[in-house]
């Protein structure tokens, strides 16, 4: 892969802006780099944001969006396993947390898009997590992904970029 192992390099979907200032930025192996991570931070930075940098463990799954969802101020949903010690970064380390099993993270149940304040498009294959987000005040909208998730791909990555007004 290119510049991964040397050069500066980042992917969008390793970028994370929590909302209050803070921005979370992932290094992992087969994605952003250390480099990377440090040049967007110094960026950032520069903007006014602060930013913490999460080295993720490798657990075959692409990305920060694919392994954190945040939900709303204070709720996350997340794949323990990614995070070193199990443990969320700091900015969001006392926040409830939908934590999901294997098979629901492998079926990109963090990878999903809130369409307000209580309405959330998730895979179809996550029932549990649609339970667990009502419990929430959430509405899970879930939608079958079973052909494109199997590629790395999630619902977040479906939809891009959307900027939206929320009261």
């Amino acid at each position: 892969r290119i510049g991964v192992d040397g050069d500066y390099y980042y992917e969008g979907g390793d970028v994370e802006k929590i909302g209050d200032g803070n921005v979370l930025v992932a290094v992992e192996r087969h994605s952003t780099n250390e480099r990377g991570a440090e040049w967007l931070r110094r960026l950032l930075e520069d903007d006014g944001f602060k930013v913490t940098i999460v080295h993720l463990n490798d657990t075959g799954i692409l990305h920060l969006y694919a392994v954190l969802c945040l939900v709303g101020p204070g709720l996350a949903i997340a794949y323990k396993p990614s995070f070193p010690g199990g443990v969320l970064p700091d900015p969001i380390k006392d926040w409830d947390v939908i934590w999901l099993d294997d098979d629901e993270a492998h079926a990109m149940g963090a990878c999903n898009f809130m369409v307000d304040r209580t309405h959330m498009i998730i895979p179809s294959a996550c029932p549990r997590l649609a339970d667990e987000l009502a419990k929430h005040g959430v509405t899970a909208v879930p939608v079958d992904i079973t052909n494109h998730a199997p590629f790395g791909g999630g619902l977040r990555c479906l939809v891009g970029v959307v900027h939206r007004e929320i009261d």
